[in-house]
């Protein structure tokens, strides 16, 4: 899409393979869109924001003067050896 869009506008026909070389030279990436999962609720993450607020002040309130730290963990991670990223 983006090489017809310069052919177009520029009269510049690019191979999609030249292109992604041009693009890598210039330090730039394809930006994708994060995907959703069809079964996502809207108001229920707004719920949990709210509820999550709102126990981290009760835990604030019960501990004045000192700093609160809220650590969590994503459970697809649970159990996976420490790596950083899959190559």
């Amino acid at each position: 899409m983006l090489c017809r869009w310069i052919e177009e506008r520029l009269g510049k026909h690019l191979h999609p393979d030249s292109l992604s070389r041009v693009v890598r030279e210039l330090d730039l990436s394809r930006e994708k869109t994060r995907p959703r999962h069809p079964g996502s609720d809207e108001g229920a993450k707004v719920a949990f924001a709210k509820g999550l607020c709102r126990a981290v002040a009760e835990v604030a309130a019960d501990h004045p003067g000192r700093r609160i730290g809220l650590w969590f963990q994503d459970e697809a991670r649970v159990g996976q050896k420490g790596r950083t990223g899959h190559r």
